[in-house]
């Protein structure tokens, strides 16, 4: 009996290191944090104007590609369809004379 006890031992062993072996590395971090997939990519200054993946990585744009894998990155966004532009602010305010009906200049 303990012959076969050992066998079965041995065999649950070569399976659950098959096993590891195939499964991917668990707690490996992605390259990138973040993934903008298929978005017109519009930047003047390196001459880039078509669609292009843009991936982030600690806050910064890493890297600029026709084709970036999903799978390298902790987050993905479609942007299929949009403008992906760097530098752009949005200037616009709201700015009202008084406050509220009472006259604020004399």
């Amino acid at each position: 009996m303990t012959r076969r006890w050992f066998y079965r031992l041995q065999r649950v062993i070569v399976i659950s290191l098959l096993f590891a072996a195939a499964s991917p590395v668990q707690g490996q971090e992605p390259k990138f944090s973040l993934l903008i997939k298929g978005g017109h990519v519009i930047d003047p200054k390196n001459g880039i104007d078509g669609v292009m993946d843009v991936a982030v990585a600690d806050g910064k744009i890493a890297r600029v590609a026709s084709n970036i894998e999903a799978s390298s990155a902790g987050r993905v966004a479609d942007a299929t369809g949009l403008y992906v532009v760097p530098g752009l602010i949005d200037l616009h305010a709201h700015v009202f004379l008084g406050n509220g009906g009472q006259r604020s200049l004399q």
